[in-house]
């Protein structure tokens, strides 16, 4: 899961840039998938705010899963690899029954990433009976173009854990190596603002750095305060061009509506270096 939070962030809009590819048999009924830009037109440039928004109908409440992807993905000028993903996962509280929208954005793809940006495939979700939940198609571009000069701003950091809404986070792997994490969030949460910065390297090329000083995501219905738990199984995931290690450094930081830390994640170990 930790790597599609990671490509999340490479997102750029045109034309069908994410569409259903679901039946009429999904548990999640997609009413609607828009991209705009701020003239409300469907497409993206690199400086330019644009918006993602997905609404749906869930007809049972979704807390066991598992995500299965063919995708591609092209960035930095030094990622270029074909990822397949097969991820078990269980989520308490879970997903509720009933409507769902989610809406990313308004949000702005940094000039001073280099190179183009291409993100593309098919994700789809099955739930615990192995029945359909949802199928995605992606078909992320964004273009190569000539940036004027960004200067490199000081390495971010993470607050004061004690001040986050959410604690006690507890991590455990058993040695059926499923690995369970709990935490608590003091707080319902219906908006999330992502804050990235990290340096992306692969071996012999030089490390490039990627920053988003706000990627905005509103969720309803809200995430529940209480306890949340996560268990992830072990992963099939296998990359069809598994040429290196990307190793990934930074920080990814997550604010509530009041711009207060609701937890922030140092990358950094080799638990968090990525192969593709």
């Amino acid at each position: 899961m930790a790597r599609f939070l990671i490509a999340g962030f490479f997102g750029a809009a045109a034309a069908d840039t994410v569409s259903s590819c679901g039946s009429a048999s999904d548990h999640m009924k997609i009413t609607s998938i828009t991209t705009a830009d701020s003239s409300g037109a469907d497409s993206t440039k690199k400086g330019e705010p644009f918006t993602i928004t997905m609404e749906g109908e869930l007809d049972e409440a979704h807390q066991h899963g598992t995500v299965v992807g063919n995708l591609h993905l092209h960035a930095l000028g030094i990622v270029d690899q074909n990822i397949t993903v097969n991820q078990k996962y269980d989520f308490f509280p879970g997903l509720p029954q009933g409507s769902t929208k989610v809406a990313i954005g308004p949000f702005t793809f940094p000039r001073s990433v280099p190179g183009d940006v291409d993100f593309t495939g098919q994700i789809k979700i099955v739930d615990g009976n192995a029945e359909p939940v949802m199928c995605l198609n992606l078909d992320l571009h964004i273009p190569k173009i000539l940036a004027e000069e960004v200067g490199q701003e000081a390495p971010a950091v993470c607050g004061d854990p004690s001040h986050d809404h959410i604690t006690n986070i507890v991590t455990s792997t058993d040695s059926n190596n499923v690995t369970t994490t709990t935490m608590d969030l003091d707080e319902s949460l219906d908006y999330l603002n992502v804050k990235v910065d990290v340096s992306v390297k692969v071996p012999v090329l030089p490390a490039v750095g990627f920053q988003v000083g706000a990627l905005p995501i509103s969720i309803s219905p809200a995430i529940p305060a209480g306890q949340l738990k996560f268990v992830s199984y072990p992963s099939n995931n296998v990359a069809a061009t598994a040429k290196a290690a990307i190793a990934v450094t930074g920080t990814v930081t997550l604010e509530d509506k009041n711009n207060d830390e609701v937890t922030c994640i140092n990358l950094g170990d080799s638990a968090h270096d990525v192969v593709v």
